[in-house]
């Protein structure tokens, strides 16, 4: 694991407008069983500088600082905007225990119910943590994302090597999907009950973007009706399935998400403060 940095507060230029909303980056262990590796590291930077400019806060938390990323979390799970938390694949203690210890009312569950988002990328969303000095800790599996999501455990489904075409939504909004990618644990669309729907279909099995029309999704978003919280998935495969995960999620938060209005720019223009936390030292 490299060393770790604790970075002063430094200003960023907003351009016309500032923004409101902020974001932060789980940047501890990843699975280690092909989900992830230290490419996670420059897809965190990737993304960061596509996409820093419209946030007012960002930070990133590493597994030796689950204590302060709980804080920042409760700081901002009912502030009254749509904050983001980026997982890379592992569900943190902090924001919900692990096995299952906690199915409801968890951090990671208040988050949603606040209007926030998740954007999870690589393993099963919750499905397990890898912040036990980098080996697998006992697994919340299926249960984990059910128990957050308040859905059933099917939402999520064990679909291995599952090709998906990407949607017109996909190729507006994700344009470095190309025309087809895979997918080892695809949203299944059949279990997105009310209050949730489906928000956006990026890839389908049929390569429509009609929640009607298919089965199974990835990358898909997920909406709570009631709570105005989103669940992105996004990539949820093995190293042989990877999309170009630092420029698909760079695209899908300046084009999809900002692009719905879901992040809020205000004035006065000018230079906003953007703290950073726990980050890795390249």
């Amino acid at each position: 694991m490299r060393g770790i940095l604790i970075a002063a507060c430094i200003l960023g230029l907003a351009g016309a407008y500032g923004y409101v909303s902020d974001i932060a980056f789980y940047i501890g262990h990843w699975n280690t069983d092909g989900w992830y590796d230290e490419s996670q590291f420059d897809d965190v930077e990737l993304i960061i500088k596509e996409t820093g400019h419209l946030f007012r806060e960002i930070k990133k938390f590493d597994d030796d600082h689950l204590e302060e990323f709980g804080k920042w979390a409760e700081a901002n799970v009912d502030d009254g905007e749509l904050d983001i938390i980026w997982l890379n694949g592992c569900m943190p203690s902090v924001l919900y225990p692990w096995p299952n210890k906690q199915p409801d009312g968890s951090l990671a569950e208040r988050w949603l119910e606040g209007g926030n988002m998740f954007i999870n990328v690589g393993d099963w969303f919750a499905y397990v943590s890898y912040e036990c000095d980098g080996a697998r800790c006992q697994e919340n599996g299926q249960m984990g994302a059910a128990n957050i999501l308040d859905l059933g455990p099917g939402i999520i489904t064990f679909g291995g090597n599952t090709q998906m075409k990407v949607t017109p939504t996909g190729k507006k909004y994700m344009p470095s999907l190309g025309d087809t990618c895979r997918t080892d644990r695809p949203v299944v669309l059949s279990e997105v009950k009310d209050p949730w729907e489906v928000a956006a279909i990026f890839a389908s099995l049929g390569g429509s973007d009609d929640p009607a029309k298919e089965s199974q999704a990835d990358p898909v978003v997920i909406h709570d009706t009631k709570t105005d919280g989103y669940l992105a998935i996004i990539n949820q495969a093995v190293k042989a399935n990877w999309v170009k995960r630092g420029p698909v999620c760079a695209e899908f938060i300046k084009n999809w998400v900002a692009g719905q209005g879901l992040i809020t720019p205000v004035e006065p223009a000018g230079k906003l403060p953007v703290t950073w936390g726990a980050i890795k030292a390249r």
